[in-house]
C-alpha cells in the first residue's frame, strides 16, 4: 500500500500509513530538527512514525476496551510548539505498547511538521484526577476569547462522547485534529500549568462530528473553564494540508 501524506486514515490527530518505508512525515523534519532534539517532553521522528502507525493498525482494537476521554499536556509543550512560530498546529493519536499518546506538532503553511513531536501527554483513562466532566453551570458569565464554546455546549459534547464515543471511533477511527494557532496563544495567556483536551461528539447534525476542546489547568490541578477552546478540526474528514 503507498503511503499518503496527510490524507487518509482516522484515529486522533492525523494519520499517516507506514508500511516498510520511510513516512513523508519524518522525511519532512529528518534533516533539520531531528539530531537537535533533547527536550525531555518530545520524541524523535521515528518514534513519531511507530506510534502513529500502531494507532492505525490497532486503534480500533484499543479503542473497543478502553474508552479514552481526554488527555493532559504541560504548558511547556505549549510554549515550546508557539516558539517554532507555526502556521497551526496538529495533535496526532499514537500507541506504544497498548498505552495512548496524543503527540502536538507545530505545522508549516503547507501543511508539514514544522519542528519537534512534544509528547508528555497523560491519558485519561487511567489518570483522570481533577477531570471534570460536567462541570457546574453557572452562566459562565462575561467575554469569552475567539473559537470557544459555552459550557453548555461542552457538557452536551462530553456527555455524548462519553455514552457514544467508543462506537464512533469503531466505525471513524480518528487520527488528528487540526487547532488554529490563536487557540494555543489565548490559552498561554491565562497563567496555566497544564492544558487538557477533552473528546466530545456533536450529534445534533449528520454525520455526527468529533470535538476536540481544550482547557486550560490551574495550580490546584483543577479545569480553568473560564474559556473553553474549541475550532478543533477532525480527520476524517478534514485530512488535508
Amino acid at each position: 500500500m503507498k503511503t499518503k501524506f496527510f490524507q487518509n486514515g482516522i484515529g486522533a490527530l492525523l494519520l499517516v500509513i507506514i508500511l516498510n518505508q520511510p513516512s513523508p512525515i519524518f522525511s519532512a523534519v529528518q534533516n533539520k530538527e531531528v539530531a537537535k532534539m533533547s527536550f525531555s517532553d518530545t520524541i524523535p521522528g521515528a518514534t513519531f512514525n511507530v506510534w502513529t502507525s500502531a494507532w492505525n493498525q490497532n486503534g480500533r482494537s484499543y479503542i473497543s476496551q478502553t474508552h479514552i476521554r481526554a488527555f493532559q499536556l504541560p504548558i511547556s509543550s505549549v510554549q515550546n510548539v508557539l516558539n517554532q512560530s507555526p502556521e497551526s498546529i496538529r495533535l496526532y493519536f499514537g500507541l506504544d505498547n497498548n498505552v495512548p499518546h496524543l503527540v502536538l506538532v507545530g505545522m508549516d503553511n503547507k501543511g508539514n511538521p514544522q519542528g519537534r513531536f512534544y509528547n508528555a501527554s497523560v491519558p485519561c483513562p487511567p489518570t483522570c484526577a481533577n477531570m471534570n466532566f460536567f462541570p457546574k453551570e453557572d452562566g459562565q458569565g462575561g467575554e469569552r476569547n475567539v473559537n470557544t464554546i459555552p459550557m453548555s455546549t461542552f457538557n452536551t459534547w462530553n456527555n455524548n462522547w462519553l455514552t457514544f464515543g467508543q462506537a464512533f471511533m469503531q466505525q471513524t477511527l480518528l487520527t488528528h485534529f487540526k487547532m488554529p494557532l490563536v487557540n494555543l496563544q489565548n490559552l498561554k495567556n491565562q497563567n496555566v500549568t497544564a492544558v487538557r483536551f477533552y473528546l466530545g461528539l456533536d450529534r445534533s447534525v449528520t454525520p455526527n462530528v468529533a470535538h476536540l476542546n481544550m482547557v486550560g489547568v490551574k495550580a490546584d490541578g483543577t479545569d480553568a473553564l473560564e474559556q473553553i477552546y474549541n475550532e478543533s478540526m477532525p480527520c476524517p474528514p478534514n485530512c488535508g494540508q
